[in-house]
Parts: structure tokens; sequence; C-alpha cells
């Protein structure tokens, strides 16, 4: 089983091009083994797709552990996890570019905050 998730193309980008080699989510994909990218708009097509290996710590642990690699401000990522005690890191390995347009790939197509499982 993958997972679909939405992230927007500012973050996209960076993980397509190698400058950010983690994702960071409050839960972590429960039941996938690929990770596929569904950027936002004004896009709106899966971009590439990842395989993963899941990291919880505190959002400070993470962030000395990893920000240098976080492709997001400082600012930007203790925003994000504002009172939140545990933060999930995604590391991003064995990346491909994608291009599927999902809407016509899957019938009824909507694009989840969290993770959309699909037999992709």
């Amino acid at each position: 089983m993958n997972a679909i998730m939405s992230i927007k193309q500012e973050y996209s980008q960076k993980i397509l091009s190698g400058e950010k080699l983690f994702e960071f989510r409050k839960s972590a994909p429960l039941r996938a083994t690929r990770i596929y990218i569904y950027e936002t708009a004004p896009t709106k097509h899966i971009v590439g797709s990842f395989e993963f290996r899941i990291i919880k710590d505190t959002p400070l642990n993470l962030w000395e552990r990893f920000g240098s690699f976080a492709g997001i401000s400082e600012e930007g990522f203790f925003a994000y996890y504002k009172d939140a005690k545990i933060g999930i890191a995604l590391e991003v390995i064995n990346l491909r570019q994608e291009d599927i347009n999902p809407y016509t790939r899957f019938q009824g197509f909507r694009p989840s905050q969290n993770f959309l499982y699909a037999g992709i």
C-alpha cells in the first residue's frame, strides 16, 4: 500500500531538487511503503514519490538533527509544531520523479491534508 501526501509547491520542489531531505509531519503514515507527492495548486499533480524512514522525536531535537536539510525556516518549523511534544520526520529515500494526474487516474480524487492511501 502507498500513500498520497499533499505538499505545497514550494516544498515539493525542494524535495525533488534534493534540497529538502526530510518532510515533517505531526503524524506518520501507518500502512505505506512509498509516499506519492501531490503538489497542491497551481500544479495539482503527483510530481514524485519516495520511500521513507520514520523518525519520532521532540520538535527541538528534530530541528537540531535535521534543520539544515529541512527546506523550511526555523521560524516556520516551530510555528508548525507549536505546542506539539512529538514530531515526525520522514526521511526521503529512493526519490523518483512522477507525472500522474490523480483526477483522471482515481475516480472522485480529493487531496487529503494528511495521507490518502491508494494502490498506485
